[in-house]
This record gives C-alpha cells, structure tokens and sequence, in this order.
C-alpha cells in the first residue's frame, strides 16, 4: 500500500511540475488509488492522494470532500495538510492556506518545501512587500540548504524590490536536468525583473521545446518582459491540457497583470470551472 501511495505521488509530481502533464496519468493514478480505497479505505494518506490528483485535474469540487475526509482521517500528517494548502492555494484562498501549511510545517518542520509554500501563501494572503521578503529571508535561513528556499528568496526579492545583485545571484544557479522543476522559470523571473532581458530570454529559449507545462512556468518572466501576449499564448496552452500547476501559477501575484487581457476571462472559466460552490460566490461577490 505504502508504495502505491508513493507512485501515486510521483505522478501528481511529474503532470505538477510540467514532466508529464497528461490526464491519463492522472485516470492511471486514480484507478490505483481507487483499487486500494476497496482493499483498504482506511490506508493513512489515502484520501490525500486521491484529493491530491483531483486537484491536479482541476476537479476541485469533488477533491474538496476528499480533503475533507483525509483531515477527519489523518489529522496528525503533515503531508495531507500540505496538499490541503496546494489545494486552497490553487482555488485562491490564501488565507485557508496559511493555516494549512501552518499545520503542516509543525508536524514536519524539517521540510523545505511546505516552508517555501506556507511563505508564498502568506506573501499572497497579506500583500505587504515587506513582510514577504523577511518570511522569504526566513525561509533560506531556516533551509539554508535548500535551492528551492534560495531560489524562492530570490523570486520574491525580484517582485518586490528588484536589484542588479538579485539578478546577479540567479546568473550564478546553473538550471540542468537534475535541478528542482521549477527553477527555471524562477531564475528567468528573477533576470527579468531585475534589469537582464537578454539573460531571461536565454533561458527561456532554452525550454522552448518542452512540452505546454513546463513552457508555462516562464510565463511571469515573459510578463516581466512586457511581453504579456506571448505569456497568455502559453498559458491558454497549457489550460488545453486539462491538468497541472496553472491554477496556482494563474493565482500568483506575478501574473495578476495577465487578468487584463481581453483572453484571460475564457482561460479563467475553463481552468477554474470546477471550483467548490462557495468559492464560485464569493469570486462573484469580488
């Protein structure tokens, strides 16, 4: 059981971090885990990783009773907190997922990863510069290990007051195949707004040729860039794949210029189309 879960996981990871992003990876993991669920319905983690692929296929109204269920279920696992906040993050309830994350750092504070999420979520939920780039410092310090924690540190340094060092400190990161799958379009964010146009576009061209999910994580570069309609080109490519990481993405203030576009409503529908109940009243409220 322990290892279907994780092959479960590993392929949430590769259509979330743009190495497959395919719905049928997601029917496969879901028949496995809907298998289990019939042998065994009390397996810890497995209603987590059932709400976990949900969300990766946007089905979000259905995932939300499976969170529900995992919480009820395994109250004290870092993990399913953890996909609880990717959850809320994805459906815009910054908030919600402060808290979440916050759960999930207690019960696992040694994990870079739910720390660098707990600061995005907190940096989404207040607004304010200067809190995101202390609980970003925070974070490296905590995880001064981490490449997802500097790079983070990074990113949120180039949002909120863009620097030559900033950009200066990305030059430096090599981005290769074994490297974390978000670094990329981190580093190109991080020249972008900090003054090096030639260096973002180098790296940019250098993924043209992965597949929709990964090209889609340079979309804040490209907004950076001032070249907003390439970057909705590429996220209405990836929004035709039905699955991945572009909620969240499309929820981060590095893309709030996008919502300008005139194509941005139609992306929003097909994305967001399966939201809980609630949160489709109050989007309509705002």
């Amino acid at each position: 059981m322990a290892a279907k879960l994780t092959l479960a996981q590993c392929m949430a990871d590769k259509i979330n971090y743009g190495v497959e992003v395919e719905q049928s990876l997601i029917d496969d993991g879901l028949a496995l885990l809907e298998s289990m669920h019939l042998a065994a319905p009390q397996t810890p983690g497995l209603q987590s990783q059932i709400a976990h692929l949900l969300d990766s296929k946007w089905h979000f109204d259905v995932a939300r009773l499976r969170h529900q269920q995992a919480l009820r279920m395994s109250s004290n696992d870092a993990l399913t907190y953890f996909h609880y906040g990717q959850h809320l993050l994805a459906i815009n309830a910054p908030l919600e997922a402060v808290d979440a994350f916050d759960t999930a750092r207690e019960l696992n504070p040694f994990s870079p990863n739910i720390s660098v999420m707990l600061a995005r979520a907190s940096s989404l939920a207040s607004g304010d510069p200067v809190s995101a780039v202390a609980q970003a410092r925070s974070t490296y310090t905590s995880h001064p290990e981490s490449p997802q924690a500097y790079m983070y540190l990074l990113s949120t340094l180039a949002l909120m007051d863009p620097q030559p060092e900033t950009a200066y400190a990305a030059r430096q990161l090599a981005v290769t195949r074994s490297s974390w799958a978000g670094a990329s379009g981190m580093i190109s964010y991080a020249l972008a707004r900090c003054g090096d146009r030639t260096g973002a576009l180098e790296i940019i061209a250098a993924q043209s040729k992965e597949n929709a999910g990964t090209r889609v994580m340079h979309g804040a570069a490209l907004i950076a860039l001032g070249l907003v309609d390439e970057a909705m080109a590429r996220v209405k490519e990836a929004a035709s794949l039905g699955c991945g990481s572009l909620p969240i993405l499309l929820n981060a203030l590095e893309y709030a210029p996008l919502k300008q576009h005139p194509e941005y409503p139609s992306v929003h529908e097909k994305v967001f189309f399966y939201l809980p109940k609630k949160q489709k009243q109050k989007q309509k409220l705002n």
